[in-house]
Protein backbone atom coordinates (compact mmCIF):
# COMPACT_ATOMS: atom_id res chain seq x y z
CA UNK A 1 0.00 0.00 0.00
CA UNK A 2 1.22 3.31 -1.17
CA UNK A 3 -0.17 6.69 -0.42
CA UNK A 4 1.16 9.94 -1.75
CA UNK A 5 -0.06 13.14 0.09
CA UNK A 6 0.44 16.86 -0.98
CA UNK A 7 0.19 19.88 1.63
CA UNK A 8 0.61 23.49 1.07
CA UNK A 9 3.16 24.76 3.76
CA UNK A 10 2.29 27.50 5.75
CA UNK A 11 4.34 30.20 5.86
CA UNK A 12 6.16 30.07 9.53
CA UNK A 13 9.78 28.57 9.08
CA UNK A 14 9.06 25.96 12.07
CA UNK A 15 5.75 24.53 10.34
CA UNK A 16 7.42 23.72 6.74
CA UNK A 17 11.11 22.98 8.08
CA UNK A 18 12.95 21.58 4.67
CA UNK A 19 15.61 21.27 2.93
CA UNK A 20 16.07 22.34 -0.81
CA UNK A 21 12.37 21.67 -1.84
CA UNK A 22 9.78 24.52 -2.84
CA UNK A 23 7.93 26.34 0.34
CA UNK A 24 4.53 26.49 -1.43
CA UNK A 25 4.51 22.57 -1.60
CA UNK A 26 4.73 19.32 0.49
CA UNK A 27 4.98 16.27 -0.89
CA UNK A 28 5.34 13.15 1.20
CA UNK A 29 4.42 9.24 0.76
CA UNK A 30 3.73 6.69 3.53
CA UNK A 31 4.19 2.80 2.19
CA UNK A 32 2.95 -0.21 4.48
CA UNK A 33 4.26 -4.03 3.04
CA UNK A 34 4.20 -6.24 5.75
CA UNK A 35 5.68 -5.31 9.12
CA UNK A 36 7.52 -2.73 7.38
CA UNK A 37 6.44 0.78 6.95
CA UNK A 38 8.06 3.29 4.37
CA UNK A 39 8.01 7.25 4.96
CA UNK A 40 9.45 8.91 2.18
CA UNK A 41 9.63 13.22 1.09
CA UNK A 42 7.95 16.06 3.04
CA UNK A 43 6.46 15.10 6.53
CA UNK A 44 3.27 16.88 6.78
CA UNK A 45 0.08 16.54 9.30
CA UNK A 46 -1.57 14.19 6.37
CA UNK A 47 1.81 12.12 6.21
CA UNK A 48 1.61 11.75 9.70
CA UNK A 49 -1.89 10.83 10.06
CA UNK A 50 -1.67 8.28 7.36
CA UNK A 51 2.02 6.85 9.26
CA UNK A 52 -0.12 6.35 12.78
CA UNK A 53 -2.96 4.58 11.35
CA UNK A 54 -0.58 2.25 9.23
CA UNK A 55 1.98 1.38 12.13
CA UNK A 56 0.28 -1.67 14.49
CA UNK A 57 1.27 -4.49 16.74
CA UNK A 58 2.88 -6.65 13.85
CA UNK A 59 5.16 -3.55 12.74
CA UNK A 60 8.96 -3.78 13.66
CA UNK A 61 10.28 -1.54 11.18
CA UNK A 62 10.58 1.93 9.54
CA UNK A 63 12.53 2.64 6.45
CA UNK A 64 12.97 6.76 5.76
CA UNK A 65 13.74 8.63 3.16
CA UNK A 66 12.72 12.40 3.89
CA UNK A 67 13.73 15.96 3.22
CA UNK A 68 11.87 17.16 6.80
CA UNK A 69 8.98 18.82 7.16
CA UNK A 70 6.76 19.83 9.53
CA UNK A 71 7.58 19.47 13.32
CA UNK A 72 4.67 19.06 15.02
CA UNK A 73 3.69 16.02 12.26
CA UNK A 74 7.31 14.78 12.82
CA UNK A 75 7.37 14.57 16.63
CA UNK A 76 3.67 12.60 16.36
CA UNK A 77 5.54 10.41 13.76
CA UNK A 78 8.38 10.17 16.72
CA UNK A 79 6.27 9.21 19.41
CA UNK A 80 4.65 6.47 17.72
CA UNK A 81 8.23 4.93 16.58
CA UNK A 82 8.88 5.36 20.10
CA UNK A 83 6.30 3.24 21.80
CA UNK A 84 6.28 0.74 19.37
CA UNK A 85 9.91 0.78 19.78
CA UNK A 86 10.44 0.59 15.97
CA UNK A 87 14.22 -0.01 14.25
CA UNK A 88 14.75 2.58 11.48
CA UNK A 89 16.36 2.40 8.53
CA UNK A 90 17.67 5.96 6.52
CA UNK A 91 17.91 5.33 2.97
CA UNK A 92 20.07 8.08 0.95
CA UNK A 93 19.10 10.86 3.29
CA UNK A 94 17.28 12.28 6.75
CA UNK A 95 17.12 15.84 6.81
CA UNK A 96 16.19 18.41 9.17
CA UNK A 97 12.72 17.22 10.82
CA UNK A 98 13.67 13.83 9.84
CA UNK A 99 17.02 13.94 11.44
CA UNK A 100 16.06 15.75 14.21
CA UNK A 101 13.19 13.52 15.63
CA UNK A 102 12.27 10.67 13.52
CA UNK A 103 15.60 9.11 13.82
CA UNK A 104 16.47 9.34 17.96
CA UNK A 105 13.17 8.24 18.41
CA UNK A 106 14.26 4.78 16.63
CA UNK A 107 14.99 2.06 19.34
CA UNK A 108 17.97 0.86 16.62
CA UNK A 109 18.99 2.70 14.05
CA UNK A 110 20.91 2.00 10.74
CA UNK A 111 22.01 4.37 8.42
CA UNK A 112 22.67 3.19 4.50
CA UNK A 113 26.36 4.15 3.56
CA UNK A 114 26.38 7.11 1.31
CA UNK A 115 23.29 8.30 2.77
CA UNK A 116 23.00 12.19 3.76
CA UNK A 117 22.27 13.21 7.14
CA UNK A 118 21.34 17.18 7.35
CA UNK A 119 20.78 19.49 10.46
CA UNK A 120 20.09 23.16 10.33
CA UNK A 121 18.69 23.91 13.82
CA UNK A 122 15.47 22.11 15.61
CA UNK A 123 12.40 24.40 17.19
CA UNK A 124 14.26 25.93 20.08
CA UNK A 125 17.75 26.80 17.83
CA UNK A 126 15.17 28.24 15.22
CA UNK A 127 13.13 30.48 17.43
CA UNK A 128 16.14 31.65 19.37
CA UNK A 129 17.70 32.97 15.49
CA UNK A 130 13.94 34.32 14.46
CA UNK A 131 13.80 36.15 17.77
CA UNK A 132 16.65 38.06 17.67
CA UNK A 133 15.87 39.07 14.22
CA UNK A 134 12.59 40.07 15.56
CA UNK A 135 10.88 37.66 12.72
CA UNK A 136 7.83 36.10 14.99
CA UNK A 137 4.93 37.85 16.17
CA UNK A 138 1.15 38.00 17.23
CA UNK A 139 -0.50 34.45 16.98
CA UNK A 140 2.50 32.95 14.69
CA UNK A 141 4.58 33.36 17.99
CA UNK A 142 2.19 31.61 19.92
CA UNK A 143 1.97 28.73 18.00
CA UNK A 144 5.92 28.60 18.05
CA UNK A 145 6.32 28.62 21.51
CA UNK A 146 3.78 25.92 21.73
CA UNK A 147 5.77 23.45 19.47
CA UNK A 148 8.89 24.31 21.36
CA UNK A 149 7.44 23.42 24.55
CA UNK A 150 6.40 19.69 22.92
CA UNK A 151 10.05 19.34 21.68
CA UNK A 152 11.46 20.40 25.02
CA UNK A 153 9.13 17.48 26.36
CA UNK A 154 11.02 15.52 23.61
CA UNK A 155 14.06 16.11 24.96
CA UNK A 156 13.52 15.17 28.40
CA UNK A 157 12.61 11.80 27.76
CA UNK A 158 14.94 10.60 24.69
CA UNK A 159 18.81 11.10 25.54
CA UNK A 160 19.65 10.31 22.17
CA UNK A 161 17.38 13.43 20.52
CA UNK A 162 18.90 15.96 23.73
CA UNK A 163 22.43 14.87 23.25
CA UNK A 164 21.90 15.96 18.51
CA UNK A 165 20.47 19.40 19.88
CA UNK A 166 22.92 20.28 22.25
CA UNK A 167 25.59 19.00 19.31
CA UNK A 168 23.54 21.37 17.07
CA UNK A 169 23.81 23.97 19.10
CA UNK A 170 27.40 24.02 19.05
CA UNK A 171 27.68 22.95 15.22
CA UNK A 172 25.61 25.95 14.05
CA UNK A 173 26.52 28.33 16.51
CA UNK A 174 29.08 31.70 15.73
CA UNK A 175 32.44 30.89 16.05
CA UNK A 176 33.21 33.20 18.93
CA UNK A 177 30.15 32.45 21.02
CA UNK A 178 30.31 29.75 23.66
CA UNK A 179 27.51 27.60 24.19
CA UNK A 180 26.87 25.57 27.59
CA UNK A 181 26.23 21.28 27.17
CA UNK A 182 25.48 19.36 29.54
CA UNK A 183 27.97 15.90 29.10
CA UNK A 184 27.92 13.06 31.63
CA UNK A 185 26.12 15.37 34.17
CA UNK A 186 29.09 17.69 33.77
CA UNK A 187 28.08 21.64 32.34
CA UNK A 188 30.26 22.05 29.64
CA UNK A 189 31.25 25.38 27.72
CA UNK A 190 32.29 24.48 23.87
CA UNK A 191 32.98 27.36 21.03
CA UNK A 192 30.74 27.30 18.17
CA UNK A 193 31.73 25.78 15.03
CA UNK A 194 30.27 28.76 12.98
CA UNK A 195 28.27 26.40 10.49
CA UNK A 196 24.80 27.43 8.70
CA UNK A 197 24.16 23.56 8.18
CA UNK A 198 25.84 20.79 9.83
CA UNK A 199 26.04 17.76 7.61
CA UNK A 200 28.40 15.28 9.74
CA UNK A 201 29.69 12.39 8.24
CA UNK A 202 28.35 8.65 9.32
CA UNK A 203 31.28 7.62 11.06
CA UNK A 204 31.19 10.75 13.17
CA UNK A 205 27.39 9.96 13.55
CA UNK A 206 28.00 6.73 15.02
CA UNK A 207 31.42 8.25 17.02
CA UNK A 208 28.97 10.47 18.52
CA UNK A 209 26.63 7.81 19.67
CA UNK A 210 23.37 9.40 17.41
CA UNK A 211 23.69 6.27 15.21
CA UNK A 212 24.15 2.34 15.95
CA UNK A 213 25.12 1.10 12.69
CA UNK A 214 26.48 1.94 9.16
CA UNK A 215 25.09 -0.29 6.44
CA UNK A 216 25.04 -1.65 2.81
CA UNK A 217 22.14 -0.54 0.64
CA UNK A 218 19.42 -3.35 0.54
CA UNK A 219 17.17 -2.45 -2.56
CA UNK A 220 15.43 -5.80 -1.92
CA UNK A 221 13.75 -4.15 1.68
CA UNK A 222 10.86 -2.02 -0.02
CA UNK A 223 12.38 -1.58 -3.22
CA UNK A 224 9.88 0.72 -3.97
CA UNK A 225 11.79 3.48 -1.72
CA UNK A 226 14.69 4.11 -4.81
CA UNK A 227 17.57 5.88 -4.05
CA UNK A 228 16.48 9.70 -4.21
CA UNK A 229 17.48 12.22 -6.47
CA UNK A 230 17.51 14.97 -4.87
CA UNK A 231 21.12 15.39 -3.19
CA UNK A 232 22.59 18.84 -1.39
CA UNK A 233 25.35 20.49 -3.32
CA UNK A 234 26.70 22.00 0.29
CA UNK A 235 26.14 18.23 1.42
CA UNK A 236 27.72 16.27 -1.28
CA UNK A 237 30.41 18.68 -1.95
CA UNK A 238 31.89 19.15 1.97
CA UNK A 239 30.71 16.67 4.45
CA UNK A 240 31.60 17.27 8.31
CA UNK A 241 34.11 14.80 9.69
CA UNK A 242 35.06 17.65 12.97
CA UNK A 243 33.15 16.83 16.27
CA UNK A 244 31.27 19.78 17.66
CA UNK A 245 32.74 18.59 20.60
CA UNK A 246 36.54 19.17 20.02
CA UNK A 247 35.69 22.87 20.86
CA UNK A 248 34.82 22.06 24.15
CA UNK A 249 36.67 23.84 26.99
CA UNK A 250 37.00 21.07 30.24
Amino acid sequence: MRISIARFAVGAALLGSHFGISAEQCIGSVIASNRTVGLTGCISKEVAEVFVSVVNWQTDLVVVQSTGGDVKAALRIAKAIESKKLSMIVRNLCLSSCANYLMPAAASLSIERGSIIGFHGDAALTIRRTERANQIEGEAAQVVKEIVSEEAAFFASNARALLSHQLQSVALAEKEVMIEINRNGIATGCFGQGLVQWFPTLQLLQDLGLIDNITEHDQSLLPLIKRSVFRDTAATAAPHNISPLSSCVN
